[in-house]
């Protein structure tokens, strides 16, 4: 069969559902929608999500899906299969049907389902997947749509992948409701349910603050009341920025230290070139974060921050991208009462935002609003501040979110300026390949001299220990004195994370003195203060 014949069988199919589908919602088209489907049958629901955003007869069905639960659908190739020897396994073995016109065009042309997944992973951040995959063969013909088969492989929480004590036709079938595969499909299924009933409320509620659309949103009377409202609906990840309460205690930089860097990165802040990222990259310890806070500090003193992320591997909310633009436009709506209507209608216009994907939410919330600001009224810039980029736990949102930062470059009015700190890992440098080299400007932390290095972990110790000094009138106000300060420096090889670590580790001891020697004792005995962390480390749990 021709391969423009196959693609319209998939779409007939696709097409029969949506019209089906609507004729059930003509009196609650605001209904949210969960779509359960076995094997093939998830192709069908792929593409017809894809006919639905291409038509706007059937938006209200897009918008309204929630999620879907695949059992044992094949999106991709698996460990040992080609997508197209899949289908045909379904076929021949399963479905038992091979001329129909729909499963030939999945059977002979891997091509279509090539676009398919093109065409559908546009809409993937949109939805909740639960994906079930058989674990049990099928006869003669083995494991038909293994896990890497079944499964879209979406961060975070947006996909549930769950193993079925099945094979393939019985993946979705049950003998009882008492049994452990029914038991977990009920429970997962009831919770995806649940959580589309409330998201669906929440949208409701968030659109019955709404403006009314007749009244210019300048003209209405409650605008700061309704936008500080829908304000408060985007997520927002309250450890994000560099001054919150739980980063309080977090240092930033000693006057006298990262003298040269910091010009540096201020006279790029303050300056009008094409260069508007600036990526600070260096090893781990070597005080990027600290520097990151120093230059929040200053432009958020001065007006000028427009927002801060700090990520935090395993931290929860700043531990992966899905409230990074949100918490961003939760800050920038701070700056200014037009930012905040800005943002404030762009929630209102999108009831569903928190749950769109990456690009819309930054392109609505962020780059827009700040598109539409005046640079008579507003600073000429503002300065966005994202530390430790790696430790975003999605690599594809690492090079989604630097893709979508790039598009600052549009913004004509007012300039954005993003300060980016990282380790230069794959999926930061990858992300980089894809600027033009005239819009980002680096600088490689571990290359800076080391006796530059040295005499700023100078000063840091000489500060913390004197500070720790203090509060033992038994030391002498020389205390620990040049010689030992200059023994710390050798050992600490140019990591401030070694510094701060050793000064904790005395601070936290009785026997100040004692916990001091054994740091030199210990560190003398070594080459590098990456492995004394961890003796100081095991040590302190014995030590007083």
């Amino acid at each position: 069969m021709a391969f423009e014949t196959s693609i319209a069988g998939v779409r007939e199919q696709a097409i029969n559902l949506l019209n089906r589908i609507a004729s059930k919602r003509e009196e609650a088209e605001e209904r949210p929608i969960v779509f359960v489907a076995h094997s093939l049958g998830g192709i069908v629901v792929k593409r017809a999500l894809v006919e639905a955003k291409l038509d706007d007869s059937y938006k209200s069905i897009r918008e309204a899906t929630y999620g879907i639960a695949f059992f044992g659908t094949p999106h991709q190739g698996g460990n040992f299969a080609k997508l197209g020897d899949i289908a045909a396994s379904i076929i021949n073995g399963v479905l038992q049907n091979p001329s129909s016109t729909f499963m030939e065009a999945l059977k002979k042309d891997s091509l279509f389902s090539d676009t398919l997944v093109g065409d559908f992973r546009h809409q993937l951040e949109d939805y909740h997947v639960l994906s079930f995959f058989e674990t049990l063969p099928m006869g003669r013909l083995g494991l038909i749509v293994d896990q890497k088969s079944a499964t879209l492989g979406l961060a975070g929480l947006r996909e549930r992948q769950i193993p079925m004590d099945a094979d393939h036709t019985g993946v979705c079938k049950f003998e009882s409701a008492e049994g452990d595969d029914y038991e977990q499909v009920s429970f997962n299924l009831v919770r995806l349910v649940k959580s589309a009933v409330k998201t669906a409320a929440e949208r409701a509620r968030i659109a019955s603050l709404s403006v009314p659309s007749s009244r210019p949103l300048s003209e209405a009377a409650s605008v700061d009341t309704v936008t500080k409202s829908l304000l408060s609906h985007l997520p927002y990840a309250v450890d994000a920025p560099f001054n919150t309460y739980s980063r309080q205690h977090d240092p930033t930089c000693l006057p006298d230290t990262r003298v040269d860097l910091l010009r540096e990165i201020y006279t790029w802040a303050d300056g009008k070139d094409r260069r508007f990222i600036y990526w600070l990259n260096g090893l781990a310890g070597t005080g990027k974060s600290t520097i990151a806070r120093t230059v929040a500090r200053k432009y958020f003193d001065n007006g000028q921050l427009g927002a801060s992320f700090f990520f935090l591997k395993g931290g929860g909310d700043v531990g992966h991208a899905s409230k990074f633009f949100t918490t961003i436009a939760v800050q920038l709506a701070r700056k200014s009462q037009s930012l905040q209507r800005y943002i404030g209608d762009a929630v209102r216009k999108n009831a569903d935002l928190a749950t769109q994907s990456l690009g819309d939410q930054w392109r609505q919330v962020v780059l827009g609003p700040l598109s539409k600001l005046s640079s008579d009224l507003y600073p000429s810039s503002y300065i966005l501040v994202i530390d430790a980029l790696d430790e975003c736990d999605n690599d594809e949102d690492i090079r989604t979110i630097l893709k979508l930062l790039a598009e600052a470059r549009t913004l004509r009015t007012v300039r954005l300026r993003v300060l980016l700190t990282s380790r230069s890992e794959t999926p930061i440098r990858y992300g980089f390949y894809q600027i033009p080299e005239t819009e980002h400007q680096d600088f490689v932390l571990h290359h800076i001299s080391p006796s530059i290095v040295d005499h700023d972990i100078t000063v840091f110790l000489k500060y913390n220990l004197g500070l720790i000094g203090q509060k033992k009138p038994s030391l002498s106000a020389s205390w620990p004195g040049e010689e030992t300060v200059k023994q710390l420096v050798q050992i600490a090889s140019g990591l401030f994370i070694w510094a701060a670590t050793a000064c904790r580790f005395i601070q936290e001891g009785f026997l100040i003195q004692k916990r001091l020697a054994a740091i030199l004792q210990i560190g003398s005995s070594i080459s590098s203060g990456i492995p004394f962390l961890q003796n100081v480390m095991k040590k302190k749990k014995k030590s007083s």
